[in-house]
């Protein structure tokens, strides 16, 4: 499996630690990286978090060139759904997220950190229902031919 892959399936896993048991502010429902209908949702899928590689920035390093720094480019596409505060709930689960990130920036070794980059909101038309993209960059390196 490529590295790259290996460090997505850690996004994916570490999400699902989003807890109220680990002393996040949510219990998150659907974590993916699979395109979802958005239709489909059910209130038990809230708050869901969609993980999307948005592609990398790669630069040769080292003497001859045999290793390649690679800055994954990662949106994570949170969805909230508040009975009472949209932008408290909002607010709540884009910090989970970069907490649950945070814990482990070398995600499991095969990284050499996660940066939180950016977070952009966008309020769907009906009130109790948002989207907010989460953009981190997570590097890593890999030896020249072996992503």
């Amino acid at each position: 499996m490529a590295v790259r892959e290996t460090i997505l399936d850690n996004v994916v896993i570490t999400l699902k630690t989003i807890t109220l048991v680990n002393s996040y502010n949510n219990n998150i429902g659907l974590v993916t990286r699979e395109r979802f209908n958005w239709n489909s949702l059910k209130p038990k899928d809230f708050p869901a978090a969609l993980v999307t590689w948005m592609g990398d920035d790669k630069e040769e390093i080292g003497i001859s060139g045999q290793n390649i720094l690679s800055k994954i480019n990662l949106i994570i596409r949170g969805v909230v759904y508040a009975q009472k505060n949209l932008e408290n709930e909002i607010n709540q689960f884009a910090d989970d997220i970069e907490i649950s990130l945070c814990v482990d920036t070398y995600r499991g070794g095969n990284a050499e950190y996660t940066t939180p980059r950016g977070i952009t909101v966008y309020q769907a038309e009906k009130i109790d229902f948002a989207i907010f993209d989460s953009r981190f960059e997570i590097l890593y390196q890999y030896i020249y031919g072996s992503p």
